[in-house]
């Protein structure tokens, strides 16, 4: 990053939208990120799904088989 005064002139232009895209697009093509999607009974414990068809019990989290 090239450090500037605020009455410095800009010698080189912007690139354009097509430029940045392809740019951004080549970024996503070389580490493309890892899709983690969370377990539904996850979700409706936090509140962002209502997606349990167990009306009788409620989720709960457990580890190595303990609540």
């Amino acid at each position: 990053m090239v450090w500037r005064q605020p009455e410095d002139v800009l010698n080189e232009p912007e690139p354009s939208e097509s430029k940045l895209d392809s740019c951004f697009l080549d970024a996503i093509w070389k580490c493309p990120p890892r899709v983690r999607p969370f377990p539904e009974h996850l979700l409706v414990l936090l509140g962002m799904s209502n997606l349990w068809d167990k009306s009788n019990r409620d989720p709960v989290l457990m580890r190595d088989g303990q609540e």
